[in-house]
């Protein structure tokens, strides 16, 4: 019994001495020698000039015999692979964690190292591993905890709040706790928990909130729709980074949601004129570029900004509905009616949504032909008169009941002889009238163009009788219409 007893203390002793060493070993600054950091810091050189070379480099330094004590030391190894980690050399980074971890698996700085190299390398069950493996050999250790909710976030939200639960127990009053859960909530796209979270934490350190919890917290500021509340915290901690492409963005995001034209302006030509790399620019990037031209009325601008939305996201419907708008304003409608269709055909739900769609498509057709005033583009504008009535026709067959398909034939036939009146279009318009037969005021407008232009077609075809008769139906919505008035005292005028 005593030899058991005393066999199961002296593991004790030893565990306890060997933690004991391992804890002191985790505190102990090291440096490497000027040699060793020269030839880190020369592949590191290296990366960012000649791939290749770097790889020779590396693998001269792999096998350099004058590092060979080294290479089996886990506290120069660490140091290597954290040079390598900041400097964004994750391969290397990763290599230099596993030999230290193979040289001492008890050593903190190693553990952390190869966890955190294997997460830039977006090896995230093994990087879960061992960030679970610091925590369980060194259970007081904060980052070994906030690590692994910094994986567990991506592919498992849940299981990182629990992390962060215990974390919470070990230190409550650590506010880094907060941070952390914002940040988890904020990649799970719950803006109110996050910014809750977020609110807690700012409460408790106050100037000394970390940036990037800022920068998050300005981003969900703007998913919340709180713009002025956003673009304030994007203008005080975009001097701290001031080429971060996010908080460019964000602050040229608020201000055209603000409305603030001239700033807006400014934010987009500073955001754009960085000349950050072509794919780090994204569809809303360009969508609210070719918003912005639109309002400065820089139709060029607006083309090509939406056609470059439109490239990176076909489907997103404001950016359809864009694109089709910029090309009506250049004055190519069937470009335009057919982004327009597309548009429809992707979010047309109803019978509704469709006829809508079709008017949209006339209507497209209408203002490009009512545009064309040079002679020498007649045959464009009349192309055009056609291919609207022909939509505009379906539209009148489809909603029977509706006056939108004839009064709309009226209106875009018009456009090929404005000075004469034609059988074809009276027709659609008194058609159109008598579609908004007992409906209420507000359409008086669209039956005040129906019978301004009968009065004109009797009046022309020398019918007085008629011709006043439409004049009075006319001015009894609008006892000023000029045409009206004018035909009728043209009329008198003939009878003197």
């Amino acid at each position: 019994m005593k030899k058991r007893t005393f066999l199961t203390f002296s593991v004790s002793l030893l565990f306890a001495f060997s933690a004991g060493n391992a804890m002191a070993d985790n505190n102990e600054t090291f440096v490497l020698d000027p040699e060793a950091k020269a030839a880190a810091e020369e592949i590191i050189q290296l990366s960012k000039q000649d791939q290749n070379a770097k790889l020779m480099k590396w693998m001269e330094f792999l096998e350099n015999k004058k590092f060979k004590k080294q290479r089996k030391d886990e506290k120069a190894l660490t140091a290597w692979g954290n040079m390598f980690l900041k400097e964004g050399l994750y391969p290397e980074a990763e290599e230099m964690g596993r030999l230290a971890y193979e040289a001492k698996s008890t050593y903190l700085p190693a553990i952390m190292l190869h966890g955190n190299s294997l997460f830039e390398l977006k090896k995230l069950g093994d990087a879960a591993a061992k960030f679970e493996e610091a925590i369980a050999a060194f259970p007081n250790e904060k980052e070994a905890y906030l690590k692994t909710a910094d994986v567990y976030k991506y592919i498992n939200p849940e299981h990182a709040l629990q992390v962060t639960s215990q974390y919470k127990e070990k230190f409550p009053n650590d506010p880094d706790i907060n941070k952390t859960i914002g940040n988890i909530y904020y990649h799970e796209n719950k803006i109110k928990e996050a910014i809750e979270a977020y609110d807690v934490y700012f409460k408790e350190v106050g100037d000394k909130a970390d940036f990037d919890a800022q920068e998050q917290y300005a981003i969900m500021l703007y998913a919340k729709k709180d713009y002025d509340k956003s673009l304030a915290l994007v203008e005080k901690i975009l001097p701290k980074s001031p080429d971060a492409i996010s908080l460019n963005r964000l602050k040229f995001y608020n201000l055209m949601e603000l409305m603030q034209v001239q700033g807006a302006k400014a934010a987009s030509e500073t955001f754009f004129g960085k000349k950050y790399a072509d794919t780090l620019y994204n569809a809303t990037d360009y969508k609210y570029q070719g918003q912005l031209a639109e309002m400065i009325m820089d139709t060029a601008m607006m083309l090509s900004s939406f056609e470059k939305a439109a490239k990176l996201d076909p489907e997103k419907p404001e950016i359809l509905i864009g694109l089709s708008e910029a090309y009506e304003k250049v004055g190519n409608a069937d470009k335009a009616v057919e982004i327009y269709q597309k548009y429809i055909e992707k979010n047309a739900k109803t019978k509704g949504d469709k006829l809508n769609g079709l008017i949209k498509e006339g209507k497209i057709y209408y203002g490009a032909a009512a545009d064309i005033q040079d002679s020498s583009k007649f045959d464009l504008r009349n192309r055009y008169v056609t291919e609207g009535d022909k939509l505009f026709e379906e539209v009148s067959k489809e909603a029977p009941e509706s006056f939108y398909g004839p009064f709309w034939r009226a209106r875009i036939q018009t456009i090929l002889d404005p000075n004469n009146p034609i059988d074809a279009i009276k027709e659609q318009y008194d058609e159109a009238y008598k579609r908004m037969e007992g409906k209420d005021e507000s359409y008086n407008n669209e039956r005040k163009e129906c019978l301004v232009y009968t009065a004109f077609y009797y009046f022309q075809k020398d019918d007085h009788e008629k011709a006043t008769e439409y004049s009075d139906k006319v001015l009894a919505i609008d006892p000023n219409n000029k045409l009206a008035q004018n035909i009728k005292n043209a009329i008198a005028q003939m009878k003197k």
